[in-house]
């Protein structure tokens, strides 16, 4: 098909090549080892690696075709899998029933890159230098990516409008995660630290699939033994 391609011979092979490399797609053989020293394949560790893929920064819509000797066989390890985030299932061996190249053009297609023939090239991002974080009424976005949902829509929405207030000076105040529990009426402060902690991840997945940019665990909210607290953010 004219692409340029990369393989892993293990689950591990596998996530250092997607942490360091931008793919325009994913062929994954379920009956993959999970090293690359001696292991032994097992659909456990090509299922493993799809979660993986799906939970890595950038990666949530990369379109994943899974092959598999076994796809024939078992409906049920289909649905499964797709389940898992695959964007096609297909059978082995290839053939006039089973094109594989059909489903790459689909795959390629609906991510709106078909015909690419891009070198694969080191991945590289703007590094999150502070944003604006707005708030509207049906949502929050941050340097113009929506990170969260409107007023009222989840406890991370409601912890957002606690740290966005301010001193008289203009600085974010601190909170700690049983005062914000509090104010809330919250019945554990572990919900806060969740809904922090699902800000985090939607900053960073965010930002990095739909603006290309790297946003660290901490640079939109931090929590520096001062309480929680925005961080390098301007607000709108």
């Amino acid at each position: 098909m004219g692409h340029q391609c990369r393989k892993a011979r293990s689950q591990a092979e596998a996530v250092e090549l997607l942490e360091g490399y931008a793919f325009d797609y994913v062929v994954l053989d379920l009956e993959i080892p999970s090293r690359s020293d001696g292991g032994r394949p097992d659909l456990v560790y090509g299922q493993n690696l799809l979660r993986q893929i799906r939970k890595m920064p950038g990666h949530s819509r990369i379109p994943v075709i899974v092959i598999t000797g076994h796809g024939l066989e078992s409906h049920r390890l289909s649905v499964e899998t797709m389940k898992l985030g695959a964007t096609d299932f297909i059978g082995k061996p290839f053939g006039r029933d089973n094109p594989l190249e059909n489903s790459i053009r689909e795959a390629l297609l609906t991510r709106g890159a078909a015909g690419s023939t891009t070198d694969i090239a080191p991945a590289q991002n703007a590094q999150f230098k502070g944003g604006d974080l707005v708030f509207y009424e049906d949502r929050v976005e941050l340097c113009g990516i929506r990170v969260c949902g409107g007023k009222n829509s989840s406890v991370k929405r409601c912890v957002l409008e606690v740290l966005r207030e301010r001193t008289v000076k203009g600085h974010y105040r601190c909170f700690s995660a049983k005062d914000i529990a509090n104010r809330l009426n919250l019945e554990r402060p572990g919900a806060v630290a969740e809904a922090v902690a699902d800000f985090r991840r939607d900053c960073r997945e965010r930002l990095r699939d739909e603006a290309g940019i790297d946003c660290g665990n901490d640079d939109a909210v931090s929590n520096q033994n001062r309480g929680y607290h925005p961080q390098r953010l301007g607000e709108e």
